[in-house]
């Protein structure tokens, strides 16, 4: 599904920047699963299967990131993900 969804961004954001973060044993837990920078914009994404919820961390991390102004979110689909870049970069 998050495949798919960036396929689908970049496909429709001309120099769109999208980079998926891997988790594991060498990074911080609870990080978004998306970077995405696009048009002076960025934006951290936690992509989430249909009717899946965030954990208590991956919502701590939003919240830090939502404290110093960086605009971030959840998504469950890739029309979900186009919505916040559209709203984000006002296209």
């Amino acid at each position: 599904i998050l495949e798919g969804a960036v396929k689908a961004l970049k496909a429709k954001f001309k120099g769109i920047i999208v980079w998926k973060i891997h988790g594991g044993g060498y990074q911080l837990s609870g990080i978004p699963d998306l970077y995405i920078a696009y048009k002076g914009k960025s934006i951290w994404v936690e992509f989430k299967r249909p009717g899946a919820d965030t954990t208590a961390l991956q919502r701590k991390k939003l919240q830090e990131l939502m404290g110093q102004d960086i605009y971030c979110g959840t998504a469950e689909s890739k029309e979900t993900l186009i919505r916040m870049i559209e709203e984000v970069t006002q296209c």
